[in-house]
């Protein structure tokens, strides 16, 4: 299912597509049945709700995952409480754990090690390995694996359509990372990915 708010444009997956009235859990516009083919355009085909397989694709899908996975635990308050995503993961985290001057943290087992630092910090070093969890990748499995846990930590901790919400509100970058709890940086990521780049602070 797509979203039909040009803003929003969240999808979702559904059992079954013959059911069609749905309204968008982000915007609450309604949504229509998205098959994940176009004959217009010039991408490949791909087969519904799994990535193409390039690199732009990967990325995507783990912005996707992370917004599935909000709505899976309903997570729908600002700041995104990822510290308690992660424990309805089965995951436990623990703190201030001295892991060397190249680890910011790691994942042990169903442990995330995070090392001393600011909340801003911890959170989306949190969200990072929660993202490794979630694709089944570690540190030391490449680049595009680390790519794709921070799109998700991104997604996660700065969710588009909320994003797009706060817009209408401020732009300034201060005043976004103090509500969404991140870093200015993670700010400025999100805006452009999402191609919002009209911030005030830069």
């Amino acid at each position: 299912m797509r979203c039909t708010n040009e803003e929003c444009k969240h999808t979702a997956f559904h059992r079954s597509s013959l059911a069609s009235e749905f309204d968008c859990e982000w915007c609450g516009s309604p949504m229509v049945v998205d098959s994940g083919y176009d004959d217009e355009s010039d991408e490949p085909a791909r087969v519904p709700g799994r990535p193409l397989q390039q690199e732009g694709a990967h990325i995507a899908h783990a912005r996707e995952r992370a917004r599935t996975l909000l709505a899976e635990h309903r997570a729908n308050t600002l700041p995104v409480p990822v510290r308690a995503i992660a424990r309805l993961e089965g995951l436990t985290i623990e703190d201030d754990v001295e892991l060397g001057p190249m680890l910011r943290a790691r994942l042990v087992n169903k442990a995330i090690q995070v090392r001393p630092g600011g909340e801003h910090l911890k959170r989306f070093s949190i969200a990072h390995e929660l993202g490794h969890w979630v694709f089944g990748t570690r540190h030391g499995d490449g680049q595009e694996a680390e790519d794709e846990a921070n799109a998700f930590a991104g997604e996660l901790l700065v969710p588009g359509p909320r994003l797009l919400r706060a817009l209408r509100e401020t732009t300034d970058v201060a005043e976004l990372a103090k509500l969404f709890q991140v870093s200015q940086t993670v700010i400025r990521i999100a805006a452009k990915n999402h191609q919002k780049g009209h911030l005030v602070g830069e």
